[in-house]
């Protein structure tokens, strides 16, 4: 049985009083331990312009090992 299946049975056996005590927990979770995303959104061009200099930095011999930048990524964003 599926996870989503096993939810759905428990849900089911529960008072409605219980499923909503159930869904007001749910919703908690997602607006208290909600992490904003650290990205903005950025435009097709402002896509294209930073891939460009990554591929200049890169052929400059700028670029660094692939799990070092991962490192550096999750230590400057609080994940390591």
């Amino acid at each position: 049985m599926s996870t989503i299946e096993q939810t759905v049975s428990m849900m089911q056996a529960m008072t409605e009083e219980s499923r909503v005590k159930v869904l007001d927990y749910v919703k908690l979770i997602y607006t208290v331990d909600a992490t904003p995303n650290p990205y903005s959104p950025l435009s097709a061009d402002e896509i294209l312009s930073e891939l460009a200099i990554g591929r200049q930095q890169s052929e400059s011999g700028m670029g660094i090992p692939f799990d070092e930048a991962m490192r550096e990524i999750g230590s400057e964003n609080g994940y390591i």
